[in-house]
């Protein structure tokens, strides 16, 4: 089932941004290693000190920002492919109203707007939910959903704000009761997506947020350049700044798709590929016997005409 798929892609996209802290405490934890020791080492200067540190963050930011890179477009992909699912989902079930069925709703529905006005809305909202609760299938159910808001424009005046509320809670059954299960997923699907895409995906300062008590901001301080914490956030504009192609992240399911399948060969193709590669190496027996032959007779030429 494509909701399933497209859920596992989006606990995929959760579980990077819920590892986050994880991961830096992995990137950093070697660096500011090497810094200690290089604090620490009474051979150098302080001079000697501070180009060491500089070279080593120099060296590590490029480094730290393409992983950086790459697991913001892990995230952005796993959630454009789950989006795709849910949608072919909903495109799959798309339900085919036919002609008569067609030719029914307008008919029953036209009797109920005519009800309506000959009524007056207050009474006549007891026939509008009789009418939604016949609804007999998921045809007629999208042609009622579809021209819902032709019964709600009866109601848009004052006097009318309960009435309105029923009016929200007929349209949201007739819409549970008729729409498949995983179709609903699907619209969930793509609505989470929708409000995840395009987070910020690691949120290192808040407004207000002091960076001196932000243990990620400053283990990113400490570790790398200030580029580094300036543009963790938004890695497109570092690379772009640096005026490089920032890295491509490849997906393992679609690299392992791309390989050519191995044949699975059958007995008889095996005996097959035997025979032919015996035959080729009689063939080069022949042939260098042919080779001899001729070298012999050469020489055999040679020895008569002296």
């Amino acid at each position: 089932m494509k909701t399933k798929q497209a859920k596992e892609l989006i606990q995929k996209a959760r579980d990077l941004r819920a590892s986050k802290t994880r991961f830096l405490l992995e990137v950093t934890t070697p660096l500011k290693q090497e810094l200690r020791a290089i604090r620490e080492d009474r051979m150098l200067s302080d001079v000697g000190k501070e180009e060491k540190i500089k070279a080593l963050k120099e060296k590590a930011t490029p480094q730290f920002m393409k992983m950086v890179h790459l697991r913001k477009q892990e995230y952005q992909i796993n959630l454009k492919k789950a989006k795709q699912l849910a949608e072919e989902t909903i495109n799959s079930n798309v339900v085919q109203i036919d002609d008569a069925t067609r030719m029914k709703f307008q008919r029953d529905f036209s009797d109920m707007k005519f009800n309506i006005a000959i009524l007056g809305a207050d009474k006549a909202f007891d026939k509008v939910k009789d009418f939604a609760k016949n609804v007999p299938d998921a045809a007629y159910a999208q042609l009622l959903l579809d021209n819902f808001h032709e019964v709600a424009g009866f109601y848009s005046g004052d006097g009318f704000e309960q009435v309105r509320k029923e009016l929200l809670r007929t349209y949201n059954t007739v819409k549970e009761d008729f729409t498949p299960e995983e179709v609903s997923e699907a619209y969930e699907i793509i609505e989470e997506v929708d409000r995840s895409i395009n987070n910020k995906m690691f949120t290192l300062i808040m407004p207000g947020d002091n960076p001196a008590v932000n243990g990620e901001y400053s283990s990113i301080a400490e570790v790398f350049t200030h580029d580094a914490a300036r543009y963790y956030q938004d890695t497109d504009m570092y690379f772009r700044l640096r005026k490089e192609e920032p890295p491509v992240y490849e997906d393992p399911a679609e690299v392992e798709e791309e390989k050519e399948p191995e044949v699975k060969k059958s007995p008889e193709d095996i005996r097959y590929a035997e025979f032919n590669r015996k035959a080729e190496e009689l063939q080069k027996q022949i042939e260098n016997w042919d080779v001899r032959k001729d070298m012999l007779k050469g020489r055999a030429d040679a020895l008569t005409a002296e």
